[in-house]
């Protein structure tokens, strides 16, 4: 539970920090950027925190890709 709660005291901390000065230099773009890689890192690290078990991105690719190969496979022989 702790490591959670820094997690988050962390993510606020960079928030506190990096998002005031964007706003005021009208960088919404890269706004927009932090608050997508914040949240994408935030969940990754409460899923990891929680679950003990994230899956591998890779292995979904591979699934996703894996029936493009065989067809391609099967056109080039």
């Amino acid at each position: 539970m702790i490591p959670i709660i820094c997690i988050i005291l962390a993510s606020i901390f960079i928030l506190k920090i990096d998002a005031p000065r964007l706003l005021k230099a009208k960088m919404h773009k890269e706004f927009k950027v932090l608050i997508f890689l914040l949240s994408i890192s935030f969940s990754m690290v409460i899923a990891r925190g929680i679950l003990q078990d994230v899956p591998n991105p890779l292995n979904g690719i591979a699934f996703l890709l894996r029936p493009l190969t065989d067809i391609l496979v099967q056109i080039l022989r």
